[in-house]
C-alpha cells in the first residue's frame, strides 16, 4: 500500500491518469485536497486497479475499484443498501492497508457500523 497526496502521484501512473485525478473534487464538499491510498496498480496501463480516495477536509472515501473511480453523493450511498454493502466490504478487505485514526473518521460510514 502506497498513500500519496495528489501533488505527488506515483511514477507508475500514466501522465493523462495523473492529470484527471487531479482534477478530481469531493462531491460532498467540493475540496480538491484528496489523498490516495494505492493498494494495487495495473502497470500495463498506467492506472491504479484498487485504491481509496480520501477528502482530507471531511473525511468521505471514494473507493477505486478495477480501475473505477466511485465518487458517489452520500444520499446515493445512503439510500442504497447495495452500495453502502459493497463499499463496507471494499473497506474490510484493504482494513489492514489503511492508518486506524484514519478508519476512524471516515465517512459516511465506517467499519464500526457494520
Amino acid at each position: 500500500m502506497e498513500y500519496i497526496d495528489l501533488e505527488s502521484l506515483s511514477e507508475k501512473l500514466d501522465k493523462d491518469y495523473k492529470g484527471v485525478l487531479a482534477l478530481l473534487q469531493c462531491p460532498m464538499c467540493h475540496s480538491g485536497a484528496l489523498m490516495v491510498y494505492i493498494f494495487s496498480v495495473d502497470e500495463d496501463v498506467g492506472v491504479i486497479e484498487d485504491g481509496l480516495i480520501v477528502c482530507k477536509s471531511c473525511y468521505r472515501f471514494y473507493p477505486i475499484k478495477s480501475q473505477c473511480i466511485v465518487m458517489l453523493p452520500d444520499q446515493v450511498r445512503l439510500e442504497n443498501p447495495g452500495i453502502q454493502k459493497s463499499h463496507l466490504e471494499f473497506l474490510k478487505k484493504y482494513q489492514e492497508n489503511l492508518p486506524y485514526e484514519l478508519l476512524k473518521k471516515l465517512r459516511p460510514y465506517t467499519l464500526s457500523e457494520q
